[in-house]
């Protein structure tokens, strides 16, 4: 029987680790100044839940089309950590 608890314990305790590792937001602020950026625009997308904010920055005009890049941010981070 003891050995039972100390199982499930332990399972509980992996379970809350778990947790602490995968999730850990780092409680950022909005930088609304940073959507000002010149040639900027962001847009909404509807999705299941909810709305996701996407932002478009085009690169130099002169230079031609070029690579895309897309950013993924992770849980807890906002879009202006990566610009």
């Amino acid at each position: 029987m003891a050995a039972f608890v100390l199982g499930l314990a332990g399972c509980g305790a992996i379970r809350e680790a778990q947790r602490d590792a995968l999730f850990h937001p780092e409680r950022t602020q909005p930088r609304p100044e940073l959507a000002e950026t010149e040639g900027l625009e962001r847009w909404w997308l509807d999705v299941e839940g909810g709305e996701v904010e996407c932002w478009f920055l085009p690169g130099p005009a002169d230079a031609g089309p070029g690579p895309a890049v897309v950013v993924a941010h992770g849980n807890g981070e906002l879009i202006e950590d990566w610009l």
